[in-house]
């Protein structure tokens, strides 16, 4: 009796838990299965400089990447967005790695790649990842994200036959930027385009505040009041030239020319896409965006997969004339 009470148990669990999630692997529903965590790394090791500590350290491409993803986007974001983002840092680390000819981290000699994100991309660890999103949200939020490292497994951006340098920032907008106007070289894959998608950024428009002295010592140079009698007036700032996507490239303040990006670094400007007035001594800016502009707008990325973008029209849409490949192959 005892033996078929077991038999009798166990076939029902068979039946209730076993075989439909047997069925539902089994099932691929038109939608491709995500490749295998081993084939992410490809057998490469990565020599990356951890800036917080000061420790040259190797690890596993996918481990990699998704501490680069976890630093550089909202885990909330669309799926297509998180995947679109791991191609992307992908492909900015491999067009670097020196074991396939690229030039490593110039500011650390040794490295492959560093954690600085202004200088190469972000990267958290396991403990700080635990840290950004809480215990209790980490494991599906990791989970989420190198579900995006795996699905995308080995595919990287192409632009004739080569791997291309694939920048990427915040918030553009509403139009990226070429990046000959931002870094003064013409990159066919790097050309602006309209980004209709970025609205729901919380960095889209921002203001800071300087008092006049300050503008003047950032910028080291006299920034006069232009109205006799002093406030109220205007400054002696002026707009000398604009790209088309409305980002400042030339200005001259105090009888000096900048160009926008000096500004925006002195004055630590959100981006180049900026107005000011004055409000008594002091002078607010008015900022459009977040980042340099140049590459896959982020939250245009997420806004896209909103709207039922893949990854690749995402990817292929912010970066001209580009194909997207297996590494592998």
């Amino acid at each position: 009796m005892r033996r078929f009470f077991l038999a009798g148990f166990t076939f029902l669990i068979f039946t209730i838990i076993v075989l439909p999630a047997l069925i539902v692997r089994g099932l691929n529903l038109g939608v491709p299965a995500p490749i295998p965590p081993e084939e992410e790394a490809m057998g490469l090791v990565l020599k990356v400089f951890r800036v917080e500590t000061g420790e040259l350290v190797e690890m596993a491409l996918k481990d990699y990447l998704v501490g680069v993803v976890a630093a550089e986007m909202p885990a909330e974001f669309a799926e297509e967005a998180l995947k679109a983002q791991a191609v992307a840092a992908r492909t900015f680390v491999l067009r670097r790695l020196k074991v396939y000819g690229g030039q490593g981290c110039d500011e650390h000699p040794g490295a492959d790649i560093c954690t600085d994100p202004s200088h190469c991309q972000g990267w958290l660890s396991v403990e700080e990842q635990q840290e950004k999103w809480g215990l209790v949200n980490y494991p599906r939020l990791r989970d989420k994200i190198a579900g995006a490292v795996d699905f995308t497994a080995g595919l990287v951006i192409t632009h004739g036959g080569e791997l291309i340098d694939a920048p990427y920032h915040s918030t553009c907008g509403g139009h990226t930027e070429d990046a000959a106007k931002v870094w003064g070289q013409e990159i066919p894959y790097l050309q602006g385009v309209a980004c209709p998608y970025d609205f729901a950024s919380p960095r889209f428009e921002e203001e800071i505040s300087y008092p006049l002295p300050e503008v003047a010592s950032r910028l080291d140079t006299e920034v006069a009041l232009a109205a006799a009698g002093g406030l109220g007036g205007g400054v002696d700032m002026a707009v000398v030239a604009k790209s088309g996507s409305g980002r400042i490239l030339t200005l001259r303040a105090g009888g000096k020319e900048f160009t926008g990006v000096e500004v925006r670094e002195r004055l630590g400007l959100k981006s180049t896409n900026f107005q000011w007035r004055l409000e008594g001594e002091n002078l607010i800016f008015k900022t459009i965006g977040y980042g340099h502009g140049v590459g896959l707008c982020q939250y245009g990325t997420n806004g896209m997969a909103q709207e039922g973008h893949t990854f690749r029209e995402i990817l292929q849409y912010y970066y001209t004339g580009v194909d997207i490949e297996n590494f592998t192959d």
